[in-house]
């Protein structure tokens, strides 16, 4: 099967479903299937949003050391990008950890 852009929306969206549900193992599954097909696609924006859910889907479960990393791979993928936009999201998700993350300290 041939993949698109499309179909990682439409699997990052069943990913965003499934976490509000409280299906975390459906969710990370989705997003880590987002993931894989953007990875394929060499489409960069598109992974740092993956990455991005991941850390939701993580942090929603109380997985907050995987979300770090999560949110951290995506940090890196937004500041290779230049999206000030997902650059600040990201940076708001790491915060939303309940600490301080190293290196962020004098990024408000």
């Amino acid at each position: 099967m041939l993949f698109n852009g499309h179909h990682t929306s439409i699997y990052g969206n069943l990913g965003i479903v499934l976490r509000t549900r409280g299906d975390f193992d459906g969710a990370e599954q989705m997003h880590r299937k987002a993931l894989e097909i953007d990875e394929k696609l060499g489409r960069l924006e598109g992974m740092a949003s993956d990455y991005g859910n991941l850390g939701n889907a993580l942090r929603t479960r109380g997985d907050l050391d995987g979300a770090e990393q999560m949110y951290r791979k995506s940090l890196e993928l937004a500041e290779r990008l230049g999206s000030p936009p997902l650059i600040s999201q990201i940076k708001s998700d790491l915060h939303a950890l309940g600490h301080t993350p190293s290196g962020l300290e004098n990024d408000e």
